[in-house]
Formats: C-alpha cells, structure tokens, sequence
C-alpha cells in the first residue's frame, strides 16, 4: 500500500484530496441546510396546529 505513495505523484494526491474535500463540502452544507428547512417547516405546522386547535393537536 506504501507502494502507491511511491507510484502517485503529490500533485494528483492533492487534487484528489483537494476534490475529495470540495464534495464533502458541499454535501454538508447542502444537508444541513436541509435539516434546518424541514426543522423549521415542522416547528412552524406545530405552531399553526396548535394555534388552530390544540385539542386535535
């Protein structure tokens, strides 16, 4: 496994490792700000449930 260090060259490394990070990222971002969308749309259906009839909530 060293073998692929030997083989690679450091600018390849780098751009994988430069693009590996792009894509987590991106994917962090894009997911908590989904989470924070739908945590917000459920606190705000709660609120209007509660307001219209908190006996049927």
């Amino acid at each position: 496994e060293i073998a692929f260090y030997d083989v690679t060259r450091t600018g390849e490394l780098l751009s994988r490792l430069s693009e590996d990070t792009q894509i987590i990222k991106n994917a962090a971002t894009t997911n908590l700000s989904e989470a924070l969308r739908n945590l917000a749309t459920a606190f705000v259906g709660l609120a209007f449930m509660f307001a219209t009839s908190w006996r049927l909530t």
